[in-house]
């Protein structure tokens, strides 16, 4: 939905479907129909982190809150090697110039590595609790 906003309303016969609404008829599903489907995922918002599974399923995972996902999603991306976009001379004279400035590779906190599973594991996102990763 925000993505379509973004783009603004079109009113082409073919995004109006009034042929698609007069076949479904008042009280009808929509969510079958081709035409639904073929823009789904061009007009919806589908976030990578919120669990959208069958509520069997999402309790068949040990019912994962967005928090736990986004925190085993943070684990996945800072476990891969981050290699420096940069050549070494390059990446000298940036940090020559910017004092202060983080190195071009990333580090794993030490928080984040040890943990195996993240599952029910909570970091509160404020800086006065204790485990808050900062």
């Amino acid at each position: 939905m925000l993505k379509q906003a973004a783009r603004g309303l079109q009113f082409s016969k073919e995004n109006l479907a009034l042929d698609v609404i007069a076949e479904t008829g008042p009280g009808g599903m929509f969510l079958d129909k081709d035409h639904t489907f073929q823009r789904m995922r061009t007009a919806a918002l589908l976030p990578e982190i919120a669990d959208r599974s069958p509520r069997d399923q999402w309790e068949a995972k040990n019912k994962p809150d967005s928090q736990t996902q986004a925190m085993q999603r943070v684990h996945e991306i800072l476990s891969r090697d981050n290699p420096a976009v940069f050549s070494p001379d390059l990446d000298a004279q940036i940090q020559a110039e910017f004092e202060g400035l983080v190195a071009g590779d990333a580090v794993v906190l030490d928080s984040i590595r040890d943990q195996k599973n993240c599952a029910g594991v909570r970091y509160p996102l404020y800086p006065g609790n204790p485990r808050f990763i900062r």
